[in-house]
């Protein structure tokens, strides 16, 4: 597949040749990545392929060799903390998008330096996700947002999961988590027009969880489908209850897609989130992407391979490899357009991110999620006994909490 190389300017190449980098004076350069298990293939794969266009356009720099490392995005910001300063961090780390704030105050991460490229490839929302103080702190990778995953064995009529209204008219049963510490994030999509943060999720003075439709959604829920309906357990533990039939979907995002596809084979389906009260869920939605550490000492390089790993050829490959839906805009590239097209897979993870909410990233977010998370163990505690006067006071006495006026 066609790919459109970014490759340092020839200034930047000058350093390389006078045999700077990885022990000044020596041949050979590397670059580490810290990488998600489920992408290491394919990003050695793009890394390898950037590394050898840039030698073969300064024939006389030094080597450079990739070595990517397993890490989970969601913690890798936390552990360069601990080791960026020792030399034994990675020039490049693949992050979720409501950490970068973190490392940034923590004077980890290097700005992105390919800024022009980002804004004409990447959508705005994937922009604002990964900006701090309105500077670029990441090169965005995916978007994900929650979708049911479910067997086709065991339902070949989709629009039985299409509301949870239907799926107890059928007695069916999806896994959803409603309680421990990641309640609060997949349940998001209940709270249909509450206000978290503003509309782009900066304005720390704009918080409204206890509308009124939420409220009512919320009290619905866990009254009428929750006890009976839903497998209260994380994805990656709901995953082998759907493939013995105990259930008939998951509720997750798009990062359980391969495991999904290695359990069900042909008989995996994939829907928009069920609505309910005849409203589609707002689930939350997020960005993964590339940072560069502050402690790189070859930061040039590594900013130039990062804009290459998501430039629009990476992102189809991407695309086509593992069903990560790009962070740009879909209509821009034809072999992108091309891949959504062909996919009805990538159509629905693009219907459900255009129904989302992007997680909010400022640092006062995290007051949230131990509230929201309390709140919907408590919820599901009461169950059908659960009344609206209830969830109201709690959601109110949330919004208080995160506004700092208790």
């Amino acid at each position: 597949m066609k790919k459109s190389i970014l490759l340092l300017l020839p200034t930047l190449a000058v350093s390389l040749l006078s045999g700077c980098g990885n022990g000044g004076g020596s041949n050979e350069v590397t670059l580490t990545i810290w990488e998600d298990e489920s992408n290491k293939t394919v990003v050695e794969s793009l890394a390898k392929e950037w590394a050898g266009a840039y030698m073969t356009q300064y024939p006389l720099a030094p080597k450079i060799n990739i070595n990517v490392v397993k890490q989970t995005e969601k913690s890798a910001i936390e552990k360069m903390g601990t080791v960026a300063s020792t030399g034994h961090g990675p020039d490049i780390a693949a992050v979720t998008h409501d950490t970068i704030s973190g490392g940034v105050s923590n004077r980890l991460l290097s700005p992105v330096k390919f800024v022009h490229e980002m804004k004409e490839i990447m959508t705005e929302d994937a922009l604002d996700a990964v900006s701090v103080n309105d500077e670029l702190y990441g090169y965005p990778i995916t978007a994900e947002s929650m979708v049911l995953m479910y067997d086709k064995s065991q339902v070949s009529d989709v629009t039985k999961l299409a509301s949870f209204e239907s799926i107890k008219a059928n007695d069916l049963k999806v896994g959803l988590q409603l309680t421990g510490d990641d309640a609060g994030y997949y349940t998001w999509g209940l709270y249909t027009d509450s206000v978290l943060f503003g509309e782009k999720g900066k304005t720390s003075t704009e918080v409204n969880i206890a509308t009124t439709k939420s409220v009512n959604n919320v009290t619905k829920f866990y009254n009428e489908y929750a006890k009976d309906h839903i497998f209260d357990y994380a994805p990656n533990v709901n995953l082998p209850h759907l493939k013995a039939k105990r259930i008939q979907g998951i509720i997750c995002a798009p990062y359980m897609l391969s495991q999904a596809k290695n359990s069900l084979g042909e008989n995996l389906g994939i829907a928009k989130v069920p609505s309910i009260n005849e409203e589609n869920e707002r689930p939350f939605s997020g960005y993964k992407a590339y940072v560069v550490s502050k402690y790189s000492t070859n930061g040039a390089l590594a900013h130039d391979l990062a804009a290459y790993l998501v430039n629009y050829g990476s992102q189809a490959y991407r695309l086509q490899q593992l069903g990560y839906l790009p962070a740009s805009k879909l209509d821009a590239d034809q072999d992108i357009k091309d891949l959504i097209d062909a996919s009805e897979e990538a159509g629905i993870f693009s219907e459900s991110l255009n129904e989302s909410m992007v997680m909010p990233s400022i640092p006062a977010m995290n007051g949230f999620w131990s509230l929201m998370n309390n709140a919907s163990s408590n919820f599901k505690t009461k169950g059908a006994e659960l009344t609206k006067a209830e969830v109201q006071s709690t959601l109110q006495e949330v919004t208080k909490s995160l506004l700092g006026q208790k």
